[in-house]
């Protein structure tokens, strides 16, 4: 025997069908517009220095405060490659959205790791891979580091994405 939905109960189920999609992408709007929002805040920060080295002290001060990485994350699993020096990432995924974690003993990468995840954390894999990583060019900080460190950030920046990328 066939059951029929009555005109009434189909219009309550489209509309809830309805509410849901417009929740949905409520939600990917407002973490995309917080991404937007986090880059502005970095971009506003680091241009408040005048000059590279505060800019560079800025970005080893950001680096050290930070969330404790342990020991325990330091595996090979979570290095790196490719990085002049090592460098762990681990994300972890709660509710659709990444949280990054990592540490590097230099410094300044340790910063550029911290500036990073504060921008793209708790961010669905989608809404980070659809970002703009422009933004890190106009903190101005590349342009003192050596060429090295250069391809370490890109590096960093490339683990991001596929980290991302791999949680579709």
């Amino acid at each position: 025997m066939r059951k029929t939905v009555s005109r009434h109960r189909m219009s309550i189920y489209v509309l809830i069908c309805g509410l849901a999609m417009l929740v949905c992408s409520s939600a990917c709007v407002s973490t995309k517009n917080a991404i937007d929002r986090r880059q502005k805040e970095i971009v506003a920060k680091f241009k408040s220095q005048k000059h590279w080295t505060d800019k560079m002290q800025l970005l080893i001060d950001i680096g050290m405060d930070y969330e404790p990485f342990g020991k325990e994350h330091q595996t090979s699993s979570n290095l790196v490659e490719g990085c002049s020096t090592k460098v762990w990432i681990v994300a972890v995924k709660k509710d659709g959205k990444l949280h990054y974690y990592g540490y590097t003993d230099s410094l300044v990468l340790n910063g550029v790791l911290v500036v990073l995840f504060n921008v793209f954390n708790d961010s669905s894999p989608t809404d980070i891979l659809s970002a703009r990583f422009g933004f890190f060019d106009k903190l101005r900080i590349k342009e003192h580091l050596s060429s090295t460190r250069c391809v370490d950030v890109d590096i960093i920046i490339e683990k991001i994405l596929s980290i991302a990328k791999s949680n579709l």
